[in-house]
């Protein structure tokens, strides 16, 4: 083991050793959220552009991912699964953002904001 996948690999235990939200269990599962929320966070983080209204947490989230793909590959999984993952939840994100921002239908923009603060609370909850 190289120092630097130990050097990911202590990070991930310290950003996750407060987390309220349980951990999956599997290897595979927690790469892939991990990476999932990191897609979520870049794509809050691409709509605020150069206005940034809170902390850029994406880096965070890829990092997790670096130390959790290992053993989800080693676990069966393959990389491409949470690099999928990833630009997925970018996607669902910027389109929920589009839905909350420029929506002639009220309600559709409220649930729209509603599920934002949903998912980015729950990435929230894994390292605060």
């Amino acid at each position: 083991m190289t120092p630097a996948h130990l050097i990911r690999i202590t990070t991930a235990l310290v950003v996750t050793a407060g987390a309220a939200q349980a951990l999956p269990v599997s290897p595979s599962d927690r790469a892939t959220l991990f990476a999932a929320c990191a897609g979520r966070l870049s794509a809050q983080e691409t709509f605020w552009g150069r206005n940034a209204t809170g902390p850029r947490d994406s880096a965070i989230f890829d990092t997790l991912t670096e130390a959790a793909l290992p053993a989800a590959v080693a676990y069966g999984m393959p990389p491409s699964v949470a690099h999928n993952a990833k630009f997925h939840a970018w996607r669902s994100h910027a389109y929920l953002r589009n839905d909350a921002e420029f929506s002639p239908d009220a309600g559709r923009r409220d649930r729209a904001r509603e599920r934002l603060s949903l998912e980015l609370r729950e990435c929230d909850d894994l390292i605060r």
